[in-house]
């Protein structure tokens, strides 16, 4: 399986794809966005918007934007394994609310159910990200978000451990089993809280995101790294 701007991407076990910079996904025009392995997965850009720098990104402003994807039953991972990796760009760690809260992807209904989300957390341009369940911390990142500059974070779960992943890199993990069923029904957010949203709004730029129903290895992250760095450069 190969994709405009990505022929390198792992595919096994891809169940869903977001990229601004392929025509298929986001046509240059509306507020639309259509899946790239799934047509029936669709999006609602609220507020954010398209921009060609870096071949072609979503821009945040802080404020209200976000994009909603519709529900997805492959993302029901249940107890088991799963990977989402994501290339942004934050221009603001602290944001309107110390960072605490500004979500950068959030799946489930919202943070009083079974929720998994991962937010900024930080002070002066100083952050990190969390990786909440059930609005819990769970997995505390060790690397630093760098205000202003791309990167890529891979949150996943692999037999019983969150691992996290910066720039292909491992980074850190954390126990957990936690049942992840419920969340599969429920809209996905980019750059928002799920549910009723109050001031969690992501302030900066996204791109790619790759969904996995399982793990991948730290050799199949640096290649999911290496296969796009280059528009980021």
């Amino acid at each position: 399986m190969a994709f405009h701007h990505s022929p390198k991407i792992v595919s096994d076990g891809l169940v869903s794809t977001l990229d601004p910079a392929n025509i298929k996904f986001y046509p240059r025009s509306g507020t639309t966005t259509t899946d790239l392995i799934d047509s029936n997965i669709t999006g609602t850009m609220n507020g954010c918007t398209f921009q060609t720098s870096n071949v072609g990104i979503f821009d945040f402003d802080g404020t209200n934007d976000y994009l909603e994807i519709s529900a997805n039953a492959k993302t029901d991972f249940g107890t088991g394994d799963f990977s989402i990796g994501c290339w942004y760009k934050c221009e603001d760690v602290e944001g309107s609310n110390g960072g605490r809260y500004d979500r950068l992807w959030f799946l489930g209904q919202n943070i009083s159910s079974t929720s998994l989300s991962c937010n900024v957390r930080g002070s002066g341009t100083t952050g990190y990200f969390e990786i909440r369940i059930t609005d819990i911390v769970k997995l505390t990142t060790s690397t630093n978000i760098v205000e202003d500059t791309w990167q890529y974070l891979v949150i996943q779960r692999v037999s019983g451990q969150l691992q996290s992943y910066f720039n292909g890199v491992y980074d850190t993990q954390a126990s957990n089993t936690q049942n992840l069923s419920g969340i599969e029904s429920y809209a996905m957010r980019v750059g928002a809280e799920g549910g009723t949203i109050v001031g969690s709004y992501w302030n900066g730029q996204v791109s790619q995101i790759h969904i996995y129903n399982r793990s991948l290895s730290t050799t199949e992250v640096l290649q999911n790294y290496n296969a796009l760095k280059g528009r980021f450069e």
